[in-house]
């Protein structure tokens, strides 16, 4: 069964205008020192969109430049909760499972900065690979 996240992107799309990437960037660095033995990964110089935040090798959050987008694993929630920010939360019990779903509009609307890439099933996917097809 997959969470069905197309309501959550788009009330980020709608928050857009009221987003930018040094939010981004505040929220991530906020994360990665909230976060026990976390750091954050994002060459925003390279035209990345998004922030990763990672303990050891794993990811944990990551964080959209263009909208108010934060996905983060169910473990560290608690820690995130506490934190106070603008960004639209999705929660997964971890990156790797395709325990999310969305319709192609939402989606397409969501990261239109880039063309999604189309090996990206909106049926069934997982946090990193609503990353790998939006960076």
């Amino acid at each position: 069964m997959t969470s069905d996240i197309t309501n959550q992107l788009a009330d980020a799309s709608r928050l857009r205008a009221a987003w930018s990437p040094d939010e981004a960037r505040s929220l991530a660095t906020l994360l990665a020192r909230t976060i026990p033995d976390a750091w954050m990964d994002w060459d925003e110089e390279s035209g990345e969109e998004w922030a990763r935040v990672l303990v050891d090798q794993f990811v944990v959050a990551l964080v959209r430049a263009k909208i108010p987008l934060v996905i983060v694993v169910r473990g560290e929630l608690s820690l995130v909760r506490q934190i106070e920010h603008a960004a639209v939360m999705i929660v997964v019990d971890d990156m790797d499972s395709p325990s999310l779903s969305a319709t192609s509009k939402s989606i397409g609307h969501a990261f239109q900065e880039r063309e999604v890439s189309p090996t990206l099933d909106p049926s069934a996917f997982s946090a990193m690979d609503l990353w790998f097809a939006t960076t």
